[in-house]
């Protein structure tokens, strides 16, 4: 008995030092959403601290309007659903995104008795995330603003067409060309010598040098280029 309870007690301090060793935030909820246990190392950063969630609710800790995320999906959890949610709250003036998610606990008779859950610190990434909407919506305003014509295919078919695009192949919207045939939109005399150009540039990952060529606009007529 005392090899069992020696080997137990082993059990739940390497428990116990591995949630406490992790960068993610670990909780348990009783059935009335009150925290019973917080872990992690996010507690030595300075943000929270364990008596800021100890036998207290989200509502208690973030007010009603910002609890409202966390209680719904506990709700879930407490059903006996699995919930995942972000949510964010603002520290030392900068907002601080995270990722929620919730299991529910049962005991052997399959009842749920509370939830375990597990916070992840998203900052960074959705940080990351506006920064690459940005970038992308900044080089879209210039391509869209952009006098010369540029236009983006896919599989031998137009998947993008600027107005300088549209301008040149004599079209009023991108949509009059867009999944149609790039290669049709050349002198049939340059048609061959195009698509390999494509294969190139598709298959084979190659740069290929600039080359002068005759293109078709919708109504036929040919614009040198």
């Amino acid at each position: 008995r005392k090899q069992a309870e020696k080997a137990l007690q082993e059990s739940e301090e390497r428990f116990r030092h591995l949630v406490q060793s992790t960068d993610d935030i670990i909780f348990t909820l009783d059935t009335q959403q009150r925290h019973t246990g917080v872990y992690g190392q996010w507690l030595n950063q300075g943000k929270w601290s364990q008596d800021m969630f100890l036998g207290k609710t989200s509502i208690d800790i973030f007010g009603e309007e910002a609890a409202e995320i966390h209680v719904q999906s506990n709700l879930r959890a407490l059903r006996g659903e699995f919930a995942r949610y972000e949510w964010s709250a603002e520290f030392d003036g900068k907002e601080h995104f995270y990722q929620t998610s919730l299991s529910p606990m049962k005991n052997n008779e399959g009842e749920v008795i509370g939830i375990v859950g597990i916070g992840r610190d998203i900052t960074v990434i959705k940080e990351m995330e506006k920064a690459k909407q940005e970038s992308e919506a900044q080089f879209r305003r210039l391509v869209e603003n952009a006098p010369e014509a540029i236009y983006i295919q896919t599989n031998y078919q137009f998947s993008y067409l600027n107005p300088a695009a549209c301008k040149l192949f004599g079209i009023n919207s991108p949509e009059e060309l867009l999944n149609r045939s790039v290669i049709d939109r050349f002198h049939p005399s340059m048609r061959e010598k195009i698509q390999q150009r494509i294969y190139q540039l598709n298959v084979e990952k190659k740069s290929v040098p600039m080359l002068e060529e005759i293109y078709l606009r919708v109504d036929g007529s040919e614009v040198p280029v």
